[in-house]
């Protein structure tokens, strides 16, 4: 997703997107340890998306 579109959701619904955005990266994270990971880059968008959104919640907060 792009900067924008996180820019537009609720705190709340952030945070939700968060959670999952979490889960992935642990599951990405087991997939590339297992050698099972066909996308490496995959991890490295979650990881992207995750930071956009801890962003986006540190100045909603300000």
């Amino acid at each position: 997703m792009k900067k924008k579109d996180f820019s537009t959701l609720k705190p709340a619904e952030l945070q939700e997107k968060l959670a999952k955005l979490s889960q992935q990266m642990l599951e990405l994270r087991m997939k590339k340890q297992l050698g099972q990971l066909k996308v490496p880059s995959e991890l490295r968008q979650c990881r992207k998306d995750r930071a956009r959104i801890l962003t986006v919640l540190s100045r909603q907060s300000l």
